[in-house]
């Protein structure tokens, strides 16, 4: 069984990070490294409890892929003697459209097999009610974190500021306005920097511990119009044309009530354009 500590300390700990976001992934390696703990690697992925046990696995970040594997590592991992986990998985489709703005972590349903859920929303939310089990009944330091959408420098082109930044670095006023009118999807987007995602990680892991699951967000949200408008700015396509066009569309809020984590003193630190602006430079 795993012992809670608190404040966790990192210092000497080997810390596992898996799962799909390799920028997040990498953000959250750099700071690992600083906080002067070691990164191990395990080949096989992590999947069986003799892994963690084996490479002494003290520390585990499990970066979701919202598939069957996410619930077999953190069992794995608390059956590996893991002494903490935390599980990070996007926010967005896991809390109700109509749950009320900033929306609270007790509005996710973790009770019933939703079918507003996907099949792999419905993963990410099983893995989210395994954690908060293992805390509540078996004493684990496991515990999940949701985050608003995330972009940087090295996110794909899902990433909204992405395709905006790339298309107008590539193919200027033009190709941005087109990207612009071919978003048909969040009208509005809390946007969350990846090395302020990764920093918050790396403070939940140092500065919490609880049954629930944490919101990490930025604390305010943008339209796409607005985000163009941005973008159009940095890559001093300003004034060259008429005003941004875009098909008006439900501007419904999309924001996280971050309450939780700005209780245990984390705030973010890179502002919208400075990040929009390393985003545009590192395309």
């Amino acid at each position: 069984m795993a012992t809670i500590t608190f404040p966790y300390v990192l210092v000497g700990k080997r810390v596992w990070i898996g799962g799909a976001d390799g920028a997040i992934a990498r953000a959250v390696a750099s700071l690992i490294v600083e906080e002067a703990a070691e990164v191990i690697q395990i080949e096989c992925g992590g999947t069986a409890a003799s892994d963690f046990e084996d490479n002494r696995i003290q520390t585990a970040i499990l970066i979701a892929k919202k598939t069957a594997v996410d619930l077999e590592i953190i069992n794995a991992a608390y059956t590996g003697g893991v002494q903490k986990l935390i599980y990070v998985v996007p926010a967005s489709e896991l809390y109700p459209i109509d749950a009320p703005q900033p929306v609270m972590e007790i509005f996710l349903d973790t009770e019933s097999d939703s079918q507003a859920y996907s099949e792999f929303d419905r993963i990410a939310v099983a893995c989210i009610k395994r954690c908060s089990e293992l805390r509540r009944d078996q004493s684990a330091d496991f515990f999940s974190c949701l985050h608003a959408e995330i972009y940087g420098p090295g996110m794909s082109a899902q990433s909204v500021v992405t395709a905006l930044a790339g298309s107008a670095k590539t193919g200027g006023r033009l190709a941005l306005q087109s990207k612009l009118e071919a978003i048909t999807h969040d009208p509005r987007h809390e946007l969350l920097h990846t090395t302020d995602a990764a920093s918050a990680i790396v403070h939940l892991l140092q500065n919490y511990t609880g049954e629930m699951h944490v919101n990490v967000g930025a604390g305010a949200d943008i339209s796409n119009v607005e985000l163009a408008g941005i973008v159009s700015s940095i890559a001093r396509l300003d004034g060259k044309d008429d005003p941004w066009r875009h098909s008006p569309r439900p501007s419904l809020p999309r924001l996280l009530n971050t309450r939780r984590l700005a209780a245990t003193g984390w705030r973010p630190r890179v502002g919208l354009r400075e990040g929009i602006a390393e985003t545009f430079g590192s395309i």
